[in-house]
């Protein structure tokens, strides 16, 4: 949130000179970072819970990562999208004038052209959207500060506020499992949140896990049963543990590692590869993505973005992937498309 961004200055600063110091090879130089990351859920084709193929996995496809010929009606970041049919809705998000937007846009991603739907009741960034049922879910974001409203989209409907989160939550990612959504990560405020909640209807919540590392903006992915967070902001600075929540028992434990701390990344599942894009390392905007295996629990190189980027959303839809916005560092209006080798485009 904007009032947060003057502490994110001098974190930035702070961690990226502490690895330099801990990493052979880092540069010196530290670029500014102001602004929180987008919060979206992991995506897939239908706007559900992602599925996980290892036999795609072990073979992985080869990744075409390119700039689309087309961009967003406007700058914007920290936005949430969903797959809608063969469209993506984009939700919220941060203007390129500092301020959040309760607009929403369903894009056609074959031709670039967006239409103007329903709006948000409130106008929020930094929130979580999740498919919950038939609906698209906004959790808690935020403006000035952090929000616990839980907001509702449906085709041709006005938006609606459906209930409201335990407490104030932004910086939060959300996933989508059978019929339950669970909400991970986030700050209040004051206090990052560990606790993972679960709810089936977005007005009830329960605690389904707890967090070993509390971390606000990490990248998220799902495999089956499984939710993974890459990442992450921590009370201490930025961080790169990857935690591994089980929703069928209950348990979360850190399972490996980045090969660096990472914060505002975004995570696809596209033709079975978990993808971890972009994000801020070393206080810089990211242009790696790499490829996360869920049986070994390590990460390898898997291309490059056009260009570094933070903050954006993530949606696959029709097995295609794409980063809507995002800062690189400032708030852009581009839109990056990932395809598997044999993708029809």
């Amino acid at each position: 949130m904007r009032e947060r961004r003057r502490w994110r200055r001098a974190a930035a600063a702070v961690v990226a000179i502490a690895t330099c110091v801990l990493l052979a090879g880092c540069s010196s130089g530290v670029a500014q970072h102001a602004v929180p990351s987008a919060s979206a859920s992991a995506s897939s084709s239908d706007g559900s819970a992602p599925r996980y193929s290892p036999s795609s996995q072990t073979a992985p496809s080869q990744l075409r990562i390119e700039m689309a010929s087309w961009r967003l009606p406007e700058a914007l970041s920290r936005a949430s999208a969903f797959a809608v049919g063969s469209d993506i809705e984009l939700a919220g998000g941060l203007t390129a004038r500092g301020s959040s937007t309760s607009t929403v846009s369903l894009l056609d991603p074959s031709t670039g052209r967006a239409r103007t739907v329903a709006g948000l009741p409130i106008a929020v960034h930094d929130a979580a959207g999740a498919q919950l049922g038939s609906d698209r879910v906004i959790f808690g974001g935020g403006a000035s500060g952090s929000d616990a409203t839980v907001q509702r989209l449906r085709v041709g409907v006005p938006g609606a506020v459906i209930g409201s989160l335990p407490s104030p939550r932004s910086d939060l990612v959300a996933a989508s499992i059978g019929d339950a959504t669970y909400l991970l990560g986030g700050y209040d405020g004051a206090t990052w949140s560990a606790s993972v909640l679960k709810t089936t209807d977005g007005a009830t919540f329960t605690t389904a896990a707890t967090l070993p590392v509390p971390v606000r903006y990490p990248a998220i992915a799902v495999t089956k049963q499984v939710i993974w967070l890459f990442g992450g902001l921590t009370a201490a600075g930025p961080t790169a543990v990857i935690q591994r929540i089980d929703t069928a028992t209950g348990q979360a434990r850190v399972a490996g590692r980045l090969h660096a701390p990472l914060t505002d990344a975004a995570g696809l599942l596209l033709d079975g590869q978990v993808l971890v894009c972009g994000g801020i390392e070393s206080g810089r905007a990211s242009d790696r993505v790499e490829r996360f295996d869920p049986i070994t629990d390590t990460v390898t190189p898997a291309g490059r973005l056009p260009t570094p980027l933070h903050d954006a959303a993530g949606v696959v839809v029709a097995g295609v992937g794409y980063l809507l916005g995002g800062e690189d560092p400032a708030v852009t209006s581009g839109v990056v498309v990932f395809s598997a080798s044999g993708t029809q485009r």
